[in-house]
């Protein structure tokens, strides 16, 4: 429950106070440094250790092993581009509840971890002007599951889950992220799978937390014999949800196995895995009362409350297909439901000269998306009534002389509510329920071969072809209803009585003001064929240059149902009118795209421990599978890009500096936008023309023994140059405008204390962001305020096998906004006062105590 979180503040003091006393006298302590490539990494590698901090530039975070934007394994030091690595140790240290929560520790990333757990969350990569993971690959293993990163309703982060089978997490940003996987013009999350070990161990690890979370994660590595590794493990977990909606919000769990064939020349890796999770997804509140500019934290508190609640737990979707009636019933604790299996085939081998790899993919399953969307401003609640009146008399009759409100559902469902009770608004929302079914093939055959050349220096050449196979569907219900404001609101109708205050009917129906006020439905069949290169040409040993290509052709069919409004029988109330449905007519429409990405790039070794580097890329974004489906027409996105830095490691310290250039042209989107006259969720088309110039700079080191710190601040200016809306009436100042919901400054630093406390290897981490002033809209009138969020980690072994781990988010309660309300505030935004925005979560603790072996 809530209080939990004040539950365990006391613990939290006395344990940060214990170990930064104790620090100070524990200098000859310091975490191990493991390393990062090692598969079989054991169960040790994110405990704290009593070691010596490495002795030279060939140890520590710069020789990092990476996979991730290159064709053979190298180090952080030697790629010639924007990396982060998270090992298991830091995934622990950070505690993320989603991966955005982790991803937000990037440079040049601006993720917003306020909607979910189970994902759905908004990336911004670089003050480029898209959020969600439009511009975003996310693999497992070096796959993703969709090369199409995001649909509506489709993060491709929502496929992801990090457990203790989550042995690393690696992110491109720029650089080559374009030429190694499709659409991903920003950047690339890989979350690389723990392997089985020669050597038996494993872990489990309980989990106990604010908002009564309860959670079991556990994993098993070891050898069948000399040649075939295995390992298997994965989490199950239930909690009340982040802001509490009155039902268990998040329940689910994952579970991964993995089986390695070790040849002379090489291994085969078969990685299966299956999510069947759900976790409730939170849109944005009113903070203000539109009428008076008073808060509505009384009532509807920023850090905790939500406006799902109990009320549409269970409820009926009205539709019609053709002349049939239709109903779907809906459970909003289905929240995003993840049902979802994945099965990976990675082989690598050598055969003399030539690296062969190759990896194939299979992905099936749902995703379905149930959840609260802010839809209108509040209104008073005597005002809405007044709106309904001609409605009331149109359908019931002259003699309607009120209206007034009951309880739509619940135990006292029919009963009457005063409006003019609690805060006295009233709000309409979207209930929307999408069903998504995905199947996916896809294959990555890659070939390597180095030459030496002699006169000419050596010359590394990679060719590789990726092609992919989907299948896709989607069934989207966007609904309107009227609640109450409040925390877990109360679902409302509208009642029409006569002058003697006898019931004539209700003007809504079981909270719904209108069914399916936006709706579609389609499928989405084809392939993308990809074939790259790349080569890397040393013409003498300290320099390095490099070039890559990536041609895509894309293949979509798509099947789109007509939709029209009609009317069905809701007998005693108004409801039924006007509704959405389907007229049993379809569209067909063949999309064929073709486009290149290409980059040229330059790194000189200046000494064993530093390298400077730059590069040029031209990217491209091919449009949505939804283009075809929901006959749209968006054009191939064009990007450039540029980026040059210096990247400096030696032992435990290792630095970069990054300064990156992008122009987006042209910038071409949709957005689902509430059409207030008509009352109906539309989709808009945006067009437009983005540069943004900036800069990163990140830090990894540890100047004592018992004193660490990583830390990256990116500062940029995102500039719009020109934007247009189709689809509604919009009107954009001209000028360079700030793209919107991009910041110019983001900071995050976690300083780390090493000790020994009692004997106890331990460490402390505090975990700080700061997200700079961004706007809600295109037009720039109303601005998301900064921000500065403080956490928390303590980490101690209390013997060789137990290891406490406790980790406390947004300690000082900080109300921080983000988003505003996308479907009104897209274009002109909210005026000069924020009243609606989706608000960080709270303060929430957690405590873990593992067992390994």
């Amino acid at each position: 429950m809530r209080r939990s979180a004040d539950t365990f503040m006391p613990l939290a003091v006395s344990l940060i106070s214990l170990l930064a006393s104790s620090a100070a006298f524990a200098q000859d302590q310091v975490p191990a440094t493991q390393p990062s490539d090692a598969p079989a990494a054991s169960a040790q590698a994110s405990a704290p250790q009593a070691t010596a901090a490495p002795a030279d530039e060939t140890e520590g975070k710069a020789a990092d092993i990476v996979v991730t934007g290159t064709s053979r394994r190298t180090t952080l030091l030697r790629t010639p581009y924007s990396i982060t690595t998270f090992d298991r140790a830091e995934i622990d240290r950070r505690a993320p509840s989603s991966l955005a929560d982790l991803i937000r520790a990037v440079p040049g990333i601006s993720a917003e971890p306020s909607g979910s757990a189970g994902g759905g969350e908004n990336f911004f990569v670089r003050g480029m002007p898209a959020g969600g993971t439009y511009l975003t690959a996310i693999q497992m293993d070096g796959l993703a599951p969709l090369d199409e990163p995001q649909e509506s309703y489709v993060n491709t982060d929502q496929f992801t889950r990090l457990d203790l089978m989550t042995e690393r997490v690696e992110t491109v940003v720029g650089g080559t992220s374009p030429i190694y996987a499709t659409n991903a013009v920003g950047a690339t999350i890989n979350s690389i799978t723990r392997l089985g070990t020669a050597t038996p161990g494993g872990m489990v690890r309980g989990t106990l937390g604010s908002h009564s979370l309860r959670r079991i994660d556990a994993y098993q590595t070891g050898a069948v014999n000399d040649r075939l590794l295995f390992s298997v493990g994965g989490f199950y977990r239930t909690d009340d949800g982040q802001r509490e909606p009155g039902y268990t919000a998040d329940k689910g769990g994952q579970v991964t196995g993995t089986l390695s064939a070790l040849f002379a020349n090489g291994r085969i890796d078969f990685i299966g895995k299956y999510t069947n999770d759900r976790d409730a997804f939170y849109t944005a509140i009113p903070l203000l009362n539109p009428t008076t500019g008073a808060s509505l934290s009384q009532y509807l508190d920023p850090n905790y409350g939500t406006l799902a609640s109990n009320d549409f737990r269970n409820v009926t979707l009205r539709s019609f297909y053709g002349t049939d009636a239709r109903k779907r019933n809906v459970d909003l604790a289905d929240g995003i439901h993840t049902d979802m299996a994945r099965f990976n085939i990675n082989a690598a081998f050598d055969f003399g000269d030539w690296h062969v790899s190759d990896k194939f993919g299979f992905a099936d399953g749902t995703i379905d998306f149930n959840a609260i969307f802010s839809g209108a401003s509040p209104t008073s609640a005597a005002a809405y009534l007044n709106s309904k009146l001609a409605q009331a008399r149109a359908g019931f009759g002259a003699n309607v002389a009120r209206l007034g409100y009951v309880y739509a559902n619940g135990s006292n469902a029919g009963s009457v509510y005063d409006g003019s009770s609690g805060s006295g608004l009233v709000i309409e929302n979207g209930l929307q329920a999408i069903h998504t079914k995905v199947r996916t093939y896809t294959d990555d055959l890659r070939v390597n071969r180095s030459f030496e050349t002699g006169a000419i220096g050596k010359i590394d050449f990679t060719g590789g072809l990726e092609f992919q196979v989907f299948h896709f569907l989607q069934d989207r219900s966007i609904n309107t209803i009227l609640t109450n404001v409040q925390d877990q609101p109360r679902a409302l109708d509208v009642a029409a009585y006569d002058a003697a205050g006898n019931l004539l009917g209700t003007v809504t129906e079981d909270g719904f003001v209108r069914y399916n006020s936006g709706l579609a439905h389609g499928t989405s069949d084809g392939h993308y064929i990809s074939p790259y290169g790349a080569f890397t040409w040393h013409p003498v040993e300290a320099l390095a240059i490099d070039g890559g290509i990536r041609h895509t052709w894309m293949n979509n069919d798509g099947e789109n149902w007509t939709t029209a409004n009609g009317v069905i029988s809701t007998p005693g109330s108004l409801a039924g009118q006007v509704v959405g449905g389907y007229t049993g007519a379809t569209t067909i429409k063949k999309d064929r795209f073709e486009a290149t990405s290409w980059t040229a790039g330059l790194q000189y070794t200046i000494s064993p421990a530093a390298q400077v580097f730059g590069r040029y890329t031209n990217a491209v974004r091919l449009p949505r599978l939804q283009n075809a489906f929901l006959l749209q027409n968006n054009p191939v996105n064009k990007i450039k890009l540029a980026e040059g830095g210096v990247k400096v490691g030696r032992g435990a310290n290792f630095v970069t500096a990054t300064a990156f250039y992008s122009k987006y042209s042209p910038l071409t989107g949709n957005v689902i936008v509430l059409n207030s006259a008509t009352n109906t969720y539309v989709v808009a088309t945006t067009r437009g023309v983005t540069e943004t110039v900036g800069g990163e700079f990140a830090a990894s080191v540890q100047p004592v023994r018992w004193f660490g710190f990583t830390g990256n601040l990116t500062v940029q200016n995102p500039k719009q140059k020109s934007l247009t809306f189709t689809g509604i009436t919009a009107s954009v100042p001209s000028g360079n405008l700030i793209v919107a919901r991009e910041p110019k400054i983001l900071i995050n630093a976690t300083p780390t204390l090493y000790g020994d406390a009692f004997g106890i290897p331990a460490e402390l981490s505090l975990l700080m962001f700061y997200v700079g002033d961004r706007y809600v809209d295109a037009a720039n009138t109303t601005k998301l305020p900064h921000y500065f969020t403080l956490g928390a980690n303590v980490r101690a072994n209390i013997t060789d096998r137990v290891e406490l781990l406790f980790s406390a988010s947004n300690l000082t309660n900080k109300v921080g906004l983000t988003e505003g309300n996308p479907r009104i505030d897209t274009v002109s935004g909210q005026g000069g006062d924020i009243g609606y925005a989706r608000p960080i979560f709270g303060r929430a603790v957690q405590a873990s105590l593992s067992y390994k072996w």
